[in-house]
């Protein structure tokens, strides 16, 4: 429903009142692990519910951005986390950022991927806000070397799609740019295994499960310096590190790793 993890303030609100059907549910089922997952909305109930000792997975937007909104919403997220017995995380950089508002430890699950689906053997021949920063340092790149045969192939599909490519027409990028769309995970693997090179540049991202997919597939990725990224990843052994919403540099690392095969 709406009073979700993207409910508005006001639909999370009337979620809180069915705190005490949780604990009526827990009670006549009695469950051995209880793990709320998002430390608003669902993470609150847990904590309004009077439940026995549980797990709490924060996620992100929870973390990042809600207690940003006022102190109202710092309170609620302190409360939810100092109620929880465990408090679990998908990688240390959101944990350092949780650990603002309370003094309880995270353990970290990092996210995983498939090896068996996302390995560099995939294709015959083949052993070996971000998308803007993308799409200008492709477009410097043809640019300063048109030498290089660039074909960028982007996967995803969002809200400002259609801001993307127009970005790309207006860059004169649109006939080596190919867009994918949403793909499963079978296509996303032979994606990754396809690519000479992957490139997250992302502004901001908990955990780059992406990196570690296209490291799976043994394709080396070029990244932005964030946290949630340079963690994921071991910058100069299956990455290359570029400043974050800077296309000039990242167009070089692009050429770079175009130039040196045995680097790649």
């Amino acid at each position: 429903s709406g009073a979700g993890v993207r409910g508005s303030d006001a639909q999370k609100l009337r979620y809180l009142f069915q705190a005490r059907k949780v604990h009526e549910i827990v009670n006549e089922i009695k469950p051995d692990v209880i793990n709320a997952h998002y430390a608003t909305s669902y993470g609150t109930v847990a904590a309004l519910a009077n439940l026995p000792p549980y797990y709490l997975s924060v996620w992100g937007s929870d973390i990042y951005d809600f207690p940003k909104k006022s102190i109202l919403h710092r309170m609620m997220l302190q409360f939810s986390l100092n109620k929880a017995a465990y408090l679990l995380s998908t990688s240390k950089a959101m944990a350092k950022e949780a650990s603002q508002y309370t003094r309880k430890p995270f353990a970290i699950t990092p996210f995983g991927v498939d090896c068996e689906l996302f390995s560099p053997d995939k294709t015959p021949g083949k052993k070996y806000d971000g998308i803007a920063t993308l799409l200008r340092a492709t477009a410097l790149l043809k640019k300063q070397h048109p030498e290089v045969p660039v074909q960028l192939r982007i996967a995803g599909k969002g809200p400002q799609e259609n801001e993307y490519k127009a970005l790309a027409k207006e860059l004169g990028i649109e006939n080596i740019t190919n867009w994918l769309g949403f793909i499963p995970q079978e296509q996303a693997a032979l994606a990754w295994a396809c690519m000479d090179c992957g490139i997250i540049p992302s502004e901001s991202e908990s955990f780059g499960v992406s990196a570690v997919e296209a490291q799976a597939c043994c394709t080396p990725v070029i990244i932005s310096d964030i946290p949630g990224l340079m963690e994921a990843t071991v910058s100069g052994k299956t990455s290359v590190v570029v400043s974050r919403k800077h296309p000039q540099e990242l167009a070089q690392a692009m050429y770079e790793m175009y130039m040196d095969a045995d680097r790649r």
